[in-house]
């Protein structure tokens, strides 16, 4: 993946490709993440949505999503996640991205009040 330019704090790799109700479940649930992940950051953060459909024998399309956070701090990279519902798929990709930010930053414990 190419490095999150400053153009966008949040960007869309593949979106075109789907349905319009399936660009606005990406939007939404992105939109509602991306606050999330911003927190945990305590930062400003720029965050990459890379979504790919495979079509498969029977009706259903199987999404790939791979997830590209940056922070003053650094890049953090959810590298693959897939599966058939794309809500779930997605969903999914996120709690594993603020699981690497909480494994990254070490912040397990925190409530919001720090430690004497």
């Amino acid at each position: 993946m190419k490095p999150i330019t400053d153009t966008d704090m949040i960007q869309f790799v593949g979106i075109k490709k789907l349905d319009p109700m399936d660009q606005e479940l990406i939007n939404r649930i992105s939109t509602e993440n991306f606050e999330k992940i911003k927190r945990k950051l305590k930062n400003i953060v720029k965050l990459r949505v890379h979504i790919k459909t495979y079509e498969h024998e029977g009706k259903q399309k199987k999404y790939s999503i791979h997830l590209q956070a940056a922070a003053p701090a650094g890049i953090l990279n959810v590298d693959k996640e897939a599966g058939f519902d794309l809500a779930r798929t997605l969903n999914k990709a996120f709690e594993n991205m603020r699981q690497v930010i909480e494994h990254t930053y070490h912040q397990e414990g925190e409530q919001g009040t720090e430690r004497q």
